[in-house]
């Protein structure tokens, strides 16, 4: 009596270690689709109205879907991103392929576990957004920063046109103001062990195997090929001294800045790469331009830092200085 079942695919509740493709081998973030806030409600976000899920169910089977939208649940536990199939069913995203999520979508979900943290946690400071994400995403590579969720600025203000919460958050607003006034993020604290969020040791384990993927790290490679490990007479500090990159905490190769901060920075990505930091990531091109002449972080370039007990960012030197210095800071 149930021979009649046999050859109907079950149905699919959530996909693990997915990518989305537009066609064979062109990785697309799932953000180009279509976004669905209710059932009545959707914004297109692009020309894009179909792309097909790759992945595997729980019971490891394997998982071709066309899909035409996504959504977001910022109400549970932690984010719950989810894809409209074309036959009308919700499916949930759980881990992204490892190379998918390095190259189509680390950005989409740092800022989606941004909107989570603010909605959830309204009155904690950016600093204490930044040591979240921090822990979050801690395996992965690079740290949060703010240019991860600035450049999705426009579907921040989709949430925030539709939650009384984000739009009266002031870490929000930090993030969507004028691109000219960039913003420093705190730095996260060091990485916890715990994997709370999206991507498995699994995936981590199967990030070689995909098949559109030239190459993991082309700009670490193409920044290898352009430099030699010899030490220079400018801001960069030799290995030996007790100066620590004010990005992660670690030492190495340092470039100074010669402003009020005094702070230290790795300048290139081969200089962090032991330590996973995220680096001022310059050309060797451009680190010697900058230590053949006064190198100027970018705050004390505007004269602009980050108070340290509310995360503001506001005026640090003039008449108008609301900061105090960093160095009287660090001596205190």
């Amino acid at each position: 009596m149930f021979d009649d079942d046999d050859d109907v695919e079950p149905p699919v509740n959530d996909v693990d270690i997915y990518y989305f493709e537009e066609s064979e081998d062109k990785p697309v973030c799932f953000s180009v689709l279509p976004i669905k806030f209710d059932e009545n409600e959707e914004v297109s976000c692009s020309d894009y109205k179909e792309l097909n899920l790759r992945g595997f169910t729980d019971n490891n089977r394997h998982v071709f879907k066309k899909v035409i939208a996504w959504r977001v649940d910022l109400d549970c536990q932690r984010p719950k991103i989810s894809v409209l199939s074309s036959d009308g069913k919700w499916i949930e995203l759980l881990k992204p392929r490892m190379c998918y999520y390095e190259k189509k979508v680390r950005s989409i979900l740092i800022t989606v576990q941004m909107l989570h943290f603010v909605r959830k946690c309204p009155k904690k400071q950016q600093r204490s957004l930044f040591d979240h994400l921090g822990e979050v995403f801690n395996k992965f590579g690079p740290v949060p920063n703010g240019d991860d969720i600035k450049k999705h600025h426009h579907l921040i203000k989709l949430f925030m046109e539709r939650d009384p919460i984000l739009v009266k958050s002031k870490i929000i607003r930090c993030f969507i103001e004028d691109a000219s006034r960039k913003a420093i993020e705190p730095i996260p604290r060091r990485a916890c062990t715990e994997d709370r969020f999206i991507v498995s040791d699994e995936s981590l384990e199967s990030s070689d195997d995909c098949s559109y993927s030239n190459s993991d790290s082309s700009d670490d490679n193409n920044d290898d090929s352009t430099d030699e490990d010899t030490d220079t007479d400018g801001n960069a500090t030799d290995d030996d001294t007790d100066m620590i990159c004010a990005i992660c905490d670690d030492g190495g190769k340092l470039l100074s800045c010669e402003g009020p901060c005094k702070r230290s920075f790795h300048a290139r990505v081969k200089h962090g790469r032991k330590s996973k930091c995220r680096t001022l990531r310059f050309t060797s091109v451009e680190l010697k331009l900058k230590e053949s002449g006064t190198f100027l972080c970018e705050n004390c370039e505007h004269n602009e830092h980050q108070c340290f007990k509310c995360g503001e960012l506001e005026p640090s030197y003039g008449p108008n200085a609301k900061v105090a210095s960093l160095i009287l800071l660090a001596r205190m």
